[in-house]
């Protein structure tokens, strides 16, 4: 048997062998002291003394007289310090009887007594173990002498302290000994297991406070087919603990990790997130931040948090190359996975005992993470500092039960949740190896320890712009002006912004007088056709309308640069005298009309009334009025009146079809076309009609259109690519392709729900709504039916018919007179299937049975679904969408996204409808509200009118009014991030007066205005002969701090586009906190947050929505209230259908 010695060094052995080959150990010199005599004597205490080694001499005798009481009380303290700090960190070796100079005085000038003294250390400490070593030697007198060694091993079960009523303890920190802090003791008592952290007193339970979608993850995992209640399985898991009355508390585990917002009791359990422009060389002084995020709430909410915003958000660039095959090849910044283990280690790893967060540091070489305690390997000793091409990690767990239940989760992808720390440095070294980036780099200290990935990414990013410096095929319908006076230096932008109005108008001019015709000035966009150029229509049409091939100009700036952005678009004019029109529309149609009129000249005006004989006009320029013979006025109408127009002068012709045909919008090439035919327009005007003179200023048209670049992320206009987001269905799985990913999983939420319809019908389509059922039942083609594909049986008892259309309405009240306990049901478990025949009603006639029903129904609280007869007679292609309609109305979620949106936890989409009736303005507002993953939470408005002078009292009740919602669903944070989208700019006003709103509420939360414009003249092309020709979809390009261009419907390969696609227009504003310092927009993290929310739109099984749900819910609600508006009374939504797409 070896001796308990033995043992010890075999231990210690073991426990230092990690350190290297070149690297001296204690065990070492301690068990072969002869062969390391030089090391133990070298010169100088600082070439020998350090984190494991210390030396001292064992007293002095003065003038050959004993060593003093003093002196050896002296020596004892020494040895007392120094066996205490090597216990409570790695453990270390004492040498006594060697001077600082390293000579030899040993130990033959203490008497037994003494000798006895300094090494019977059960008298000075306790929790400690030493093996003693006396070692013969000649001391620097000649005479044979001894040395001590004092191996001194590791405290792994105490505390090694002083035996006094009021203990002392020291650490070793380097050469020195460090007296113990008081939170340094507790440091030492959670690692060695004397308290256990994870098992204190956090709380008393509060079932409020549980994370009701971690809760539910977890049962998932652990207890899928287990019925206990929520507080059985948190005390069964030992996430609750009961106190000696009885009553449940949270432990401090349970607290971190099921708690929706542990900061309330543990403030420092959070990580943050921070960038600065310094180099990671100037770690310590760095800087102010150039961005500062805080990401809080249960460990794994925060674990799913920061993985979104490093995937979607711009924190991490992306560095683009071209790939030999075709396409472009793309290489982060740094390795996500790298990132994700580097944090997530962090997360699980940290002491939460210090109370300090976890601090992740962004420099422009690379990223550094500080975690709270030192990282603890299992039966080993790290250095200070070490990389991970030298050693792996296998940590002891500091907070097995977090670790235990993190494990046993999944992700979104269905894999283990996180990995133990072994897996995952060593996945984070290989990860940073494939990107010929230095391993990581580890520096420990016993309170913190720091991980450092570096980038390289200036030298990286200079070596892409090199390889990148060629033709690049993607391009802007954008063109630069250049700027310069008379001396040719170049102008202000300052000096342009003030003349801008001149300058569009003097471009107007310009192109009048090169033989152009200017159908429109508006909005600083001049729309213009070349005179005597017009497209040839059938004669019986052309005595009506003409259309003109036309380009619309608008100056723009970019960066403080100008440029003029030219689009192809085609005019269609009316060419009736007023005199002509009386036959088909009333005077009331033509009042407030923009017009030509004959006066002496053809001069631009506006119709103020007007009869069969005589016109009063209203002449812009002039400022006067004047009758005019209706012969001689020419109204510019609306596209709605020219329907009406030519549906009464000319049955046969299809408008819209022509309208199209003749916009390039049917051509499958027709992004080809409308570029080159831009290109062509430049070339002429930028020779013909520029330059431009204004005062001493001389504007030139560059004919080059401005590039987009890929390869330079710091180019004026790069193109980024974002992927195409994923949604999730039965059983998380997920795809991109909604059509396929419905039809093959089914729908996301698959709780069996049993659907009544109610059908009502014409007389004579008894038997075609009969067959729409039963298609809507079983299916056909890829569809399988409703139960199949949304776990939703359907039935009905009756078809009820009725005579006419105008008797819809009436037989729905009878309906729901004799049934009054349907109103509002909660449950949502019947829905009207109504036939609404179009024939005979225009479209937006609010007067027909479509609205009339339709609101009925919506007031009352009962989904309903309107069908048209060719879906009647042929529901081919249509069943599943109209499944999809239903059973959304009634309460399923068919897909939803597998992770949070970056950046926002929930989206306000804003909108008003507006109405002129009697000569008065009035609005309609709503809002619309989705969680940060894109779902559906509710639908809140006014139920009155109210004067367009009164809508920022309106912003101000609908803004506290929706967040008062959240509130009281417990669902709103003390610190929220609210995102407002609208489809307009918003005002000044508008703004100032929503966020003081939102403030009332929630004072400290961060408020972002998002703008999303689609009506601008901005094309997006690629010229890559495996696209369409237009920009991808998922590419935007950044054009301010605060603006971007998202390609939403551009080249996919989910469905090829028609006509030629028109990116969105994304502007931001962020208003931080009161106090907080403004930080930058993330450009990538927006870009990413509306390219989800195009994945939403519960209308449609299409994988392709060309704007977010935000604005295209508000606009399809905008249609509808418009509707009502335009109808008598208020309207007034069902509370029950708040919560359901009650508008697709």
């Amino acid at each position: 048997m070896p001796c308990c010695h033995q043992l010890l060094a075999k231990y210690f052995k073991a426990k230092y062998e990690n350190l290297g080959d070149d690297m001296t150990t204690p065990y070492d010199v301690f068990n072969d002291p002869d062969n390391f005599i030089t090391f133990i004597t070298c010169v100088s205490d600082s070439d020998f003394e350090g984190q494991y080694f210390d030396r001292k001499e064992a007293g002095r005798a003065l003038n050959g007289n004993p060593v003093s009481q003093s002196n050896l009380d002296g020596v004892i303290s020494q040895i007392k310090e120094c066996v205490s700090a090597f216990a409570n960190a790695d453990g270390g070796l004492l040498v006594l009887g060697i001077s600082s100079e390293g000579v030899i005085k040993g130990i033959q000038h203490l008497s037994e007594s003494q000798r006895n003294r300094i090494t019977s250390i059960d008298q000075l400490l306790r929790s400690y173990t030493v093996s003693i070593k006396f070692l013969d030697c000649i001391n620097d007198q000649g005479a044979e002498d001894q040395i001590i060694l004092l191996l001194v091993h590791k405290s792994e079960n105490g505390i090694c302290e002083t035996i006094t009523s009021n203990p002392e303890a020291w650490i070793r920190v380097g050469p020195q000994n460090k007296p113990l802090s008081d939170d340094m003791r507790e440091l030492l008592k959670r690692e060695k297991k004397i308290t256990d952290f994870e098992r204190g007193f956090c709380s008393f339970y509060d079932a409020s406070e549980i994370d009701q979608q971690v809760l539910t993850e977890f049962k998932r995992a652990n207890f899928p087919d287990t019925q206990i209640s929520d507080k059985d399985l948190l005390y069964q898991v030992g996430a609750l603990e009961k106190d000696k009355n009885g009553a449940f508390y949270f432990t401090n585990a349970g607290f971190l990790f099921f708690a929706n917002n542990p900061n309330r009791v543990l403030s420092w359990a959070h990580v943050r997130l921070l960038r600065f422009t310094a180099y990671v060389s100037d770690f310590k002084n760095p800087g102010l931040p150039t961005y500062d995020q805080i990401f809080e709430g249960a460990l794994p909410q925060q674990i799913r948090k920061l993985r979104v915003h490093f995937r979607e958000s711009g924190f991490i660039k992306i560095y683009q190359k071209r790939n030999p095959d075709g396409g472009f090849i793309e290489e982060p910044e740094l390795p996500r996975i790298a990132i994700d283990e580097a944090i997530v280690n962090a997360v699980i790893h940290r002491d939460y005992g210090i109370q300090v967060p976890i601090e992740c540091r962004l420099f422009r070489d690379g990223l550094v993470v500080e975690n709270p305690g030192r990282v603890n390997q299992r039966g080993q000793t790290l250095p200070t500092e070490f990389s991970l091409s030298d050693y792996l990690l296998d940590s002891a767990p500091r907070n097995a039960k977090l670790m235990q239940w993190m494990r046993s989760i999944r992700d979104d992808q269905g894999s283990v949740f996180v990995q133990a720390l072994s897996e995952g440095t060593k996945r984070m070294r290989d990860e940073m190896s494939f990107l010929s980036l230095p391993a990581p780099l580890y520096n420990t200290e016993p309170k913190r320890t720091i991980l450092t990935l570096f980038s390289n990414a200036e030298e990286r990013e200079r070596k892409y712009q090199q390889s990148g410096n060629q033709n690049n095929p993607e391009f802007a319908n954008i063109f630069p002006i250049k700027m310069n006076n008379n001396q040719g230096n170049n102008i202000s932008s300052e000096y342009f912004d003030k003349r801008y109005k001149e300058i569009v108008n003097l471009l107007g001019d310009a192109l009048q007088a090169k033989g152009w015709y200017v159908d429109d000035i508006s909005f600083s966009r001049i729309t213009a056709h070349r005179k005597g150029i017009e497209i040839q229509l059938p004669s019986q049409v052309a005595a009506h309308i003409r259309f003109y091939p036309a380009y619309i100009f608008q100056v723009r700036e970019f960066y403080k640069k100008f440029f003029l952005s030219v689009d192809y678009t085609l005019v269609v004019k009316n060419v009736s005298r007023v005199n002509e029109l009386m036959q088909t529309f009333t005077p009331e149609n033509l009042h407030g009309k923009k017009c030509v009129a004959l006066s002496k000249t053809w001069k631009p005006g506006r119709i103020i009334s007007c009869t069969l004989e005589n016109t009063l006009v209203h002449f812009n320029d002039l400022g006067t009025d004047e009758y005019i013979p209706s012969n001689n006025v020419i109204p510019d109408l609306p596209m709605d009146l020219i329907k009406r127009l030519i549906k009464d002068k000319s049955q046969q012709f299809d408008l819209p079809k022509e309208i199209k045909r003749n916009s390039i919008a049917l051509d499958p090439n027709s992004s080809r076309l409308r570029a080159e035919k831009t290109i062509a327009t430049i070339n002429e005007i930028s020779q013909q009609v520029f330059p431009l003179t204004i005062g001493d200023a001389t504007l030139n048209l560059m004919s080059i259109p401005i590039s987009l670049n890929r390869f330079d992320v710091k180019s004026e206009f790069p193109v980024i690519y974002l992927p195409e987001p994923i949604v999730e269905f039965h059983h998380q799985q997920g795809t991109p392709d909604i059509r396929n990913g419905i039809t093959r999983f089914g729908s996301y939420q698959d709780d069996p729900k049993t659907l009544e319809l109610i059908p009502i019908c014409l007389a004579g389509y008894r038997d075609q709504m009969a067959a729409l059922i039963e298609r809507l039942k079983v299916g056909k083609y890829k569809y399988a039916g409703s139960e199949k594909t949304f776990s939703t049986r359907l039935t009905y008892n009756t078809i009820l018919t009725v005579q006419s259309p105008e008797e819809l309405l009436n037989e729905c009240k009878r309906i729901i007179a004799e049934h009054p306990d349907w109103s509002g049901n909660p449950q949502l478990p019947r829905l009207f299937l109504v036939h609404s025949p179009e024939s005979g009603y225009s479209l937006d006639n609010e007067a027909s049975p479509y609205y009339l029903v339709k609101r009925y129904l919506l007031e009352t609280g009962i989904p309903c679904q309107m069908v048209d007869t060719p879906t009647l007679q042929n529901p081919d292609w249509k069943d599943l969408n109209l499944a999809l309609n239903v059973i959304a109305k009634c309460g399923v979620t068919p897909w939803v996204l597998p992770d949070r949106i970056p950046n926002t936890d929930f989206f306000v989409g804003l909108s008003f409808t507006q109405n002129r009736r009697d000569g008065l303005r009035r609005l309609l507002g709503y809002a619309t509200v989705f969680n940060q993953f894109g779902k559906w939470e509710f639908y809140t408005g006014n139920t009155d009118t109210f004067s367009y002078d009164e809508r920022e009292t309106f912003f101000d009740q609908l803004t506290q009014q929706t967040l008062n919602r959240l509130v009281s669903q417990n669902s709103l944070s003390d610190r929220p991030n609210i995102s407002f989208h609208y489809s307009a700019r918003f005002s000044l006003e508008d703004r100032k007066t929503i966020l003081q709103a939102a403030r009332k509420v929630r004072p400290n939360g961060t408020y972002s205005f998002v703008s999303i414009n689609s009506h601008h003249n901005i094309r997006l092309y690629d010229n890559r002969p495996e696209t369409d020709g237009s920009l991808s979809r998922g590419c935007y390009i950044p054009f301010s701090q605060k603006g971007l261009f998202l390609s939403t419907t551009g080249y996919n390969p989910y469905r090829k586009a028609i006509g030629t696609p028109k990116p969105l227009e994304i502007s931001v504003r962020v208003e931080p906190p009161i106090n907080e310092k403004y930080v930058p927009s993330d450009l990538k993290a927006l870009a990413s947050q509306i390219l989800s929310l195009t994945k939403l739109n519960w209308a449609s099984t299409d994988s392709i929505c060309g704007e977010p749900i935000t604005t295209k819910y508000a606009g399809d609600i905008a249609y509808l209230t418009d509707a009502f508006l335009r109808q008598t009374g208020s309207f007034k939504l069902h509370p029950v259908l708040e919560r359901t797409p009650w508008f697709i």
